[in-house]
């Protein structure tokens, strides 16, 4: 990666990059302070979660997310340079291999079974949102500080409670023609769902839904991700759609240009709003498909097929989701660092050309 490339990565926001260098340094100010990572030089490094697209901008419908570990050579200057690979548990081990010459990587098995162990669940995560982040590594088994993720324990628990509320009248759908089950408690029913634990004791509902038992745990994960991408999209629209607007009135800079300079700006603005406008597409069809579903399922009609079909796809909703709100906020977030100070005016030319160079590379 060369460093203009590796500069404009370094700018994305944060569901687009965990920093857990400077969170370390944060927590080294404390004594017995936690530690993520075995290998020193991992808690050092800078996470960036990186779109595959096509010339169009446009993501594959599977995985089309993955995770960048930068391990900077300097953690006080990580725009000066560092090493880099797209995460695999392969990867990982000829890194810890070829790079202990530059890095501390632990050596022995169990500890970079650990550390490996840990960088999957950044990898199983399709972006770095604090709340999403801080459920990984909760499901996981990993009890990590609030530090680590810069979360509220309250507004966590407020988040969960709506979301189980969300679900609870599919289980009353699912559950209401299954002999005994409606005795049941549903507030476990949802618990079993959200912790994504003893499965097995909620059998009448995976039956119910028709979900082929082996891939229960992991639809109903994503199914809680969608549920919650539901009410992050409702809550960031408006923002969203302001960045929409400022974009098409202030796509040009305040200066007159014409010729190569024109055409570049036009170019870099063309692109972007192609993008953004795709992204939110995408967001939005798939998020009316599930209410869509959802309200047949609920409903007077009672129709389970469509969202027996939706949830059996949920995995790929989950991750197009995350890609797509990764995408959008990661412009709102450019938009608000590049703006900052100029409220109501056009940028400066130099401004806004490294406004595009950052939102198109990394959207």
């Amino acid at each position: 990666m060369d460093r203009d490339t590796l500069k404009t990565f370094l700018s994305a926001g944060p569901t687009r990059k965990f920093d857990l260098g400077a969170i370390t340094a944060k927590l080294e100010e404390q004594e017995d302070a936690q530690r993520l990572f075995r290998s020193r030089s991992l808690n050092r490094a800078i996470f960036l979660k990186y779109l595959d697209t096509d010339d169009q901008g446009q993501t594959p419908k599977q995985s089309p997310v993955r995770t960048l570990v930068y391990l900077p050579f300097d953690p006080k200057a990580p725009q000066d340079g560092g090493q880099s690979f797209f995460y695999s548990r392969e990867r990982f081990t000829d890194f810890s291999k070829n790079g202990k010459a530059f890095f501390s990587i632990a050596q022995e098995p169990e500890d970079l079974q650990r550390d490996a162990d840990i960088l999957d669940v950044f990898t199983d995560a399709p972006t770095f949102n604090p709340f999403l982040l801080h459920d990984a590594f909760e499901r996981s088994g990993y009890a990590l500080e609030p530090a680590f993720f810069n979360v509220d324990p309250h507004h966590v628990h407020l988040v969960k409670t709506r979301i189980k509320n969300r679900i609870r009248p599919i289980i009353i759908a699912a559950l209401e023609n299954t002999n005994g089950a409606m005795d049941r408690s549903l507030d476990t029913f949802a618990a079993r769902i959200w912790e994504n634990k003893e499965l097995d004791r909620i059998r009448p509902l995976i039956k119910a839904l028709d979900l082929p038992e082996h891939e229960a745990g992991d639809i109903f994960h994503s199914w809680c991700g969608i549920t919650y991408f539901e009410e992050e999209f409702v809550a960031l629209a408006p923002h969203l759609k302001r960045f929409a607007v400022w974009l098409s009135e202030n796509r040009r800079p305040r200066e007159s240009l014409t010729g190569e300079a024109a055409e570049l700006i036009d170019n870099a603005a063309s692109t972007a709003r192609k993008r953004y406008r795709a992204t939110w597409v995408s967001a939005v069809e798939t998020l009316q498909a599930y209410q869509r579903t959802f309200e047949s399922f609920v409903g007077r009609e009672r129709n389970i097929t469509p969202f027996i079909d939706f949830m059996r796809d949920a995995r790929q909703h989950f991750w197009t989701l995350g890609a797509a709100l990764g995408r959008l906020e990661q412009s709102a977030y450019a938009w608000r660092t590049f703006a900052k100070g100029y409220d109501g005016v056009r940028l400066p030319f130099d401004r806004l050309n490294a406004f595009y160079q950052v939102i198109n590379q990394t959207q």
